[in-house]
């Protein structure tokens, strides 16, 4: 598991505790959207070690395919 994992994971989950936050203080469930507001705020600052601290790793990105014997790999569909 890489940091990037768990930064990405807090991420998701603080974002969903966010959004229910948003959604609950408007029909008057204060207490539950301050809780969730709460448990966002801490999700985002626990974020932060594992974000920074995957700053340096490389990224799993594909590589390019090259074009072969002069193809144009613009013209490929």
């Amino acid at each position: 598991m890489t940091y990037r994992w768990v930064a990405t994971f807090l991420f998701a989950a603080g974002a969903l505790l966010a959004l229910g936050a948003m959604i609950l203080g408007p029909f008057g469930y204060e207490g539950p959207s301050v809780a969730a507001g709460g448990g966002a705020c801490v999700l985002a600052v626990l974020g932060l070690y594992p974000a920074f601290a995957s700053w340096d790793e490389p990224e799993d990105l594909p590589e390019k395919e090259e074009a072969q014997d002069g193809e144009n790999s613009a013209a490929r569909p």
